[in-house]
């Protein structure tokens, strides 16, 4: 009989254990499956609690929690004295929630039910996401930059009554616009909106390219040549003087090219040229800016005088009368140019002026640059071969020492044409 009661109280125990135990685990389910269309209780999202809430709710919570926080934030850009506040929404700054809560919604759910139920205590945050127009962050930089750079301004060299005159150039600055570019994109992706953010912009020195000391060392002629032009018609004359003056006073760095259409420019009768015989094919024409190609060949037979070469030169496809063949060098803007690279150790400045009928262009640089005793001149040879109206010519540069040929440089080979 004893046996008997402790029976039924141990079986009455364990039908209280399942009991219980079937009411917790149905407590689980329940809670569990309350969630199944929800996100966690304990789930934020960039501080903002959403737990408890659909992912529609959770969007409207963030959208209107965040839309005004984002209208608040400033970036305030400091360069030197100068302010500059870049709005969020003059970028198109915008917060990006459906990955996030996508995330946030599915956080917990994986694993058996004991998981779930315990993932239900846990604490979770969630970042958002930020995105912005990079186009339009760049064009408010860009409006920047224009506004605070400050071109360097090269010193200045003048001959004046048989001597230079050589006035100072000042420093440039520049933004540095890749370190405020990096600073502001980090600015914006952050996920912090604390109304107004202070940036400092950096400015770099420019330095002009042309310096005073640069131009001290200019102190000596040491090349010099002239074309007469007395049998030119008014135009032409015009043409002359007008590109002459154009090149007059150009400073050429060591190791800078120089180019005769880049100086010059288009000979067009806006700019003032006039309509004078220029060659086109084997025949003469006329058109604006006929001449200028007496002035690019002067200055080549100077330059070369110079011993500084060319770096693209090309003859004119018959001889002209100013200078002799494989002497001259045509123009032609947008298509044919005159060049050449200063391989001196010190700049060089180019005179041009005319005088009664005489053309002509003076080169100075130092005098470190200059043997007096030794002097170059551009010639050209006939090299007997012809096809047709056809005929070959070879240039060379002849050293002379003293007055004495000592050497004779190969240059080019130029092809002229017959005159109709």
């Amino acid at each position: 009989m004893k046996n008997k009661k402790i029976w039924v109280i141990a079986a009455s125990a364990v039908s209280v254990i399942v009991v219980v135990v079937g009411i917790f685990t149905a407590s689980i389910f329940s809670k569990v499956n309350k969630y199944n269309l929800l996100i966690y209780p304990k789930v934020k999202i960039q501080g903002v609690e959403i737990g408890g809430k659909s992912k529609e709710e959770a969007k409207n919570i963030l959208n209107k929690y965040f839309s005004n926080e984002i209208s608040k934030k400033v970036i305030k850009i400091k360069v030197g004295n100068k302010e500059y506040d870049l709005k969020s929404e003059d970028v198109g700054v915008q917060v990006s929630f459906d990955d996030t809560i996508e995330e946030a919604y599915n956080y917990g759910k994986s694993g058996n039910t004991l998981a779930r139920y315990k993932n239900l205590e846990k604490e979770k945050e969630y970042p958002i996401k930020v995105t912005f127009d990079d186009n339009k962050v760049n064009e408010y930089l860009s409006s920047i930059e224009k506004e605070v750079d400050k071109s360097a301004k090269d010193a200045t060299i003048e001959l004046k009554d048989g001597g230079f005159e050589i006035k100072g150039g000042s420093d440039g600055s520049k933004l540095n616009i890749n370190k405020l570019k990096n600073d502001i994109t980090k600015e914006l992706s952050s996920d912090e909106f604390n109304g107004e953010v202070v940036v400092n912009a950096d400015m770099e020195t420019v330095k002009p390219n042309v310096k005073e000391e640069d131009l001290k060392s200019i102190n000596t002629k040491i090349s010099s040549f002239s074309t007469n032009f007395g049998t030119s018609a008014d135009g032409r004359v015009t043409n002359i003087k007008k590109a002459a003056a154009a090149v007059n006073g150009t400073v050429v760095m060591p190791g800078e090219e120089f180019s005769y259409n880049k100086v010059v420019g288009d000979t067009t009768a806006e700019r003032g040229y006039e309509k004078a015989g220029t060659y086109v094919g084997n025949k003469v024409v006329e058109g604006y800016g006929g001449g200028i190609c007496q002035v690019s060949s002067t200055l080549y037979n100077a330059v070369m005088g110079a011993n500084i070469r060319s770096t693209e030169r090309l003859n004119h496809n018959m001889p002209v009368s100013y200078v002799g063949i494989g002497c001259d060098a045509t123009i032609a803007y947008g298509y044919i140019d005159y060049k050449f690279k200063n391989t001196l150790k010190h700049p060089i400045y180019i005179s041009s002026y005319t005088s009664g009928s005489i053309l002509t262009f003076d080169i100075y640089c130092n005098e470190s640059d200059y043997d007096p005793s030794v002097t170059y001149k551009i010639r050209g040879e006939r090299t007997g071969e012809r096809t047709g109206d056809k005929y070959t010519v070879n240039d060379y540069l002849d050293t002379y020492k003293d007055g004495n040929l000592v050497d004779s440089e190969y240059i080019a080979t130029d092809t002229y044409r017959d005159h109709e």
